[in-house]
């Protein structure tokens, strides 16, 4: 594990953290996910424990919602990364077209799916419905379908990877790896409402570009020791020591402090909007937006630390 990323942020821990692992351990156990699926969502992968610091002050309800989809990304991710690997598993084309017609027809009382992750996410869906309500469940599965398109690029974007820059990299990682929903996520639930007159505001799009950079580049640079000896290409480490030409300590090191400098950036956007004089009432609109992706921050910087999933 490389030391923790430093930050003066303070984090806080929803209460209702205990409440919501029973109900957590009880729905994965009631849906026979594979034993290898079930094994990185349980236990120590803490995954009540993530949830509960990206969203402090959700309610019981929300926060088991928000759990469920973090299983959710975690399955997915690793399905993705060992599907050529094992043969049980499904192919990528029915991994993509499984979650589509989920996230197409949760809502209606389908038929249950042949791979028992797929009741995950239509259990996911049903619990963000009832807890966020529908516009929220909408733009959400909206940007899950997204994630899935990038997904379906992503086994052909890693063999150019070695000829691409960072930049270039996180531009597109931010749309496979569900940074993108992540966003949708923190302003629904920590911020309460859809920012729906920042829908196009040139700020609100700086502040997205700067959180879902520090989630790619904190996550790669956690997962790195594990990713290096696994099949997963998508790590900024990996595209440094290729592209850079930086040994495997330096790329590491340039990760962090990339890391920090976006929580920098993040702090010049916020005194940018507090000093300017002529954003009228959506200063303080820009303001709590920024906000609610604060906690994400704090819990990308730090769950890792916490989980056994990085060791």
């Amino acid at each position: 594990m490389p030391d923790a990323i430093e930050f003066e942020y303070e984090g806080r821990r929803n209460s209702n953290s205990a409440e919501v692992e029973s109900a957590y351990s009880s729905i994965i156990a009631a849906l026979e996910l594979q034993e290898s699926d079930c094994a990185v969502i349980s236990g120590h992968s803490r995954i009540v424990g993530a949830a509960a610091l990206v969203y402090p002050d959700a309610d019981a309800e929300t926060l088991l919602a928000a759990s469920l989809w973090t299983a959710c990304l975690i399955v997915n991710d690793d399905r993705w990364d060992y599907v050529q690997e094992d043969g049980g598993r499904l192919a990528p084309g029915e991994w993509f077209d499984g979650v589509t017609e989920v996230v197409d027809t949760w809502r209606t009382a389908g038929p249950r799916l042949s791979d028992p992750f797929f009741e995950l996410v239509r259990t996911t869906m049903s619990r963000l419905d009832a807890a966020l309500g529908a516009e929220a469940a909408d733009e959400i599965g909206h940007e899950i379908k997204r994630a899935i398109t990038a997904m379906k690029w992503e086994g052909v974007w890693n063999e150019y990877t070695k000829k691409t820059s960072l930049a270039t990299y996180l531009s597109f990682r931010r749309g496979y790896c569900t940074m993108d929903v992540q966003v949708v996520l923190d302003k629904w639930i920590n911020g309460g409402r859809s920012f729906a007159a920042l829908r196009d505001d040139p700020i609100r799009r700086a502040i997205d570009d700067v959180v879902v950079r520090f989630g790619c580049l904190s996550n790669d640079y956690y997962s790195w020791g594990r990713e290096k000896k696994a099949v997963d290409k998508s790590n900024a480490v990996r595209i440094l020591m290729d592209h850079a030409g930086y040994d495997e300590s330096t790329a590491l090191a340039h990760v962090r402090d990339d890391c920090v400098q976006a929580i920098t950036d993040l702090d010049c956007i916020e005194e940018s909007i507090k000093c300017s004089g002529h954003l009228g009432s959506h200063a303080q609109e820009l303001l709590d937006y920024l906000a609610c992706h604060r906690p994400l921050i704090y819990a990308a910087a730090t769950w890792p630390t916490e989980t056994n999933r990085y060791r």
